[in-house]
């Protein structure tokens, strides 16, 4: 999958690892939530989900919100 050893460090040295983590673990986050989390719980964090797109630019934001979109559509384990 790219995740380990030699493609990941070719991702981790020039920076470009920073369009995958935070889209990632948003995606990550938004599939817990919508799958076994309170509505209190679900709503803070779609709070901070929301803050964390504003915060991001670019490549990140766009795959964040597509991921995003994937899950809120109903599909689990997408990843960039």
């Amino acid at each position: 999958m790219g995740r380990t050893g030699a493609d990941f460090m070719d991702l981790a040295r020039p920076g470009e690892i920073k369009l995958h983590c935070q889209p990632n673990a948003l995606s990550t986050l938004q599939e817990f939530l919508e799958d076994h989390a309170s509505p209190a719980t679900r709503e803070a964090a779609r709070i901070l989900v929301r803050d964390s797109l504003a915060g991001m630019e670019g490549r990140a934001r766009a795959r964040a919100e597509a991921m995003l979109a994937q899950v809120e559509a109903g599909r689990r384990d997408v990843f960039c």
